[in-house]
């Protein structure tokens, strides 16, 4: 009897492999068969304002906070300044945020990192060849308008954010050349 069992499924395993093979057999995944990675809760959305260089109001309602960056407070050194160059990079854009660890802050503020896309070649007047992801969080620690700012759990980026600042101070680019 075991063994008929066993002469059974061997065959009907063969069959499959035979079908499968073939073409004969498409495979549609479902739900359960669709790996989930952390690039998965990556969510987009649209700015309705700009608080300061750290801070955005989204068209959802919900307010964003840029992780792994500080930038100047109202009456700081540098603040104009950077919460303009937030407003030139996101303006019109629509934003993909990503989650690290956190979903919100202490003050219910969403954490991620902002990215938006945008065509290579297209402000140099030659035909735009390929989509490029811009990291604004990283834009603006590399321009001087804000510093990094490290909290556990969420520090994903911590090192390259990290290199960015240290080559803002070492060219004095931003508030340091002239907030210090």
């Amino acid at each position: 009897m075991n063994n008929v069992f066993v002469g059974v499924v061997t065959i009907l395993l063969l069959i499959g492999g035979v079908l499968q093979f073939n073409g004969a057999l498409e495979f549609e995944p479902g739900p359960a068969d669709v790996l989930t990675t952390s690039e998965s809760t990556d969510t987009t959305a649209k700015v309705a304002r700009v608080i300061d260089g750290d801070t955005l109001d989204l068209t959802s309602g919900e307010r964003l906070r840029l992780l792994g960056i500080d930038s100047p407070e109202r009456d700081e050194c540098y603040y104009e300044e950077a919460r303009s160059e937030l407003v030139a990079l996101v303006t019109g854009e629509t934003l993909r945020l990503v989650r690290d660890t956190s979903e919100t802050d202490k003050y219910d503020r969403v954490l991620r990192y902002v990215y938006f896309s945008t065509m290579s070649g297209a402000d140099t007047g030659e035909p735009a060849t390929a989509q490029e992801e811009v990291f604004v969080n990283e834009v603006l620690v590399r321009a001087g308008v804000a510093t990094t700012l490290s909290i556990p759990p969420d520090t994903r980026y911590r090192a390259q954010l990290r290199a960015a600042e240290a080559e803002a101070r070492a060219a004095g680019r931003g508030l340091w050349g002239a907030c210090e």
